[in-house]
């Protein structure tokens, strides 16, 4: 082949793959290594074992979800509502086929046997408003923590030792989810970074939260090489992060209100309402994931206070006109579960398109530095 045909050819295939392609990006199901310690392995040993391999998605179980109708809008889950959420589960298991459980830290130096937690805390807004609000999320951080076994309490934050965060990613997308070698998923864009609730039955909702990989060198530490708690089947090209499925189910319960079953009252699964202590946590917390997200908002806080007064204040508050839960505040706790998916995030194809141009180039100046020389 000519110089000038290969140069021809070689834009030719540049302009046909850019007429086809988008802009979005996209994020493909992976399987990954996971640094933690499983039950079956090396029993009673004090040192890191190994990792496990190949795996398709972590399980949390034991979880709660707080959520702060932060400002009013159009009322109690009126659309518009700018809303703060900030959840706490235990990493239960893993699965590949198989599944591993308890899973416990595996890092070097780590506390032998601690468990792990995750911890998120992500805004947003309302979208669709009513009995059953849909909210849309733009900024959130997940923390991947370690804790001294049998002291998280998931309804009470000042048990969750924030200060022992290890891995941290950050919410990024709506990105489209496509199966590749991890689970068989897929789901729209549209669809991701939103959540819903049930306001009139305690019954499961469901939302999408898309994570990547945002930890910085002093953490994550691999003992057994490298700087990541978890690394996915590579893809050239690729970053690391998770697709969160979350479940959960709302309680209709108050934050201590006089005359009302209090959150934590017995029967409910707690051991007592919302405390100063813990607001503190949850304020440190979601602080910390707006200042790294670089938001420009004033109040940082997850609340700014407990009990009855502004929208930004958390207070849980329901009524039962008819036998039908009514909320005051918008505010409300609830269980939740999450199936934690490993992803692997693909470049524009626009970028595959540019790389594929550099290669061709490549190849035509080898082409015209051949006939040069013969």
């Amino acid at each position: 082949m000519s110089a000038k045909r290969f140069l021809a050819f070689a834009l030719g295939t540049f302009v046909s793959i850019l007429s086809g392609v988008s802009t979005s990006e996209g994020a493909l199901t992976v399987k990954g290594t996971l640094q933690v310690r499983d039950a079956d392995g090396e029993v009673g040993f004090p040192g890191p074992v190994d990792p496990l391999l190949n795996i398709k998605r972590l399980d949390t179980s034991g979880g709660d979800v707080f959520t702060n109708q932060f400002t009013s809008a159009t009322g109690p889950f009126g659309a518009g509502a700018e809303i703060r959420t900030i959840t706490a589960s235990l990493l239960g298991s893993a699965t590949d086929g198989a599944t591993f459980q308890p899973l416990t830290d595996n890092r070097a130096g780590a506390t032998f046997g601690n468990q792990l937690i995750a911890i998120s805390a992500v805004l947003g807004s309302i979208t669709t408003g009513g009995a059953t609000p849909t909210a849309t999320f733009t900024l959130g951080r997940t923390y991947i923590i370690s804790v001294t076994p049998n002291t998280f309490d998931q309804r009470n934050p000042d048990t969750w030792n924030f200060a022992g965060a290890f891995s941290e990613f950050a919410l990024v997308g709506p990105e489209a989810i496509l199966p590749g070698t991890g689970e068989a998923l897929v789901f729209p864009a549209s669809g991701v970074n939103t959540s819903s609730t049930n306001t009139s039955t305690s019954t499961q909702a469901s939302g999408l939260f898309l994570f990547a990989e945002a930890s910085t060198g002093a953490q994550n530490l691999d003992p057994k090489g490298g700087n990541n708690w978890f690394t996915s089947t590579p893809v050239i090209g690729s970053s690391e992060g998770f697709l969160a499925q979350t479940f959960q189910t709302t309680l209709f319960e108050n934050n201590g209100t006089p005359g009302a079953p209090p959150f934590g009252s017995p029967g409910s699964g707690g051991p007592g309402p919302i405390t100063a202590s813990d607001l503190l946590v949850m304020n440190t917390i979601f602080i910390d994931m707006l200042t790294k997200a670089g938001s420009a908002l004033v109040d940082k806080n997850f609340a700014d206070a407990l009990g009855p007064g502004p929208a930004a204040n958390f207070f849980p508050d329901w009524s039962f006109p008819g036998g039908v839960p009514t909320s005051s505040s918008g505010d409300f706790f609830g269980q939740l579960q999450t199936r934690n998916s490993f992803v692997a995030f693909v470049p524009e194809p626009s970028s595959f398109a540019v790389f594929g141009l550099g290669l061709a180039m490549a190849g035509f100046w080898r082409v015209v530095r051949r006939r040069k020389d013969a």
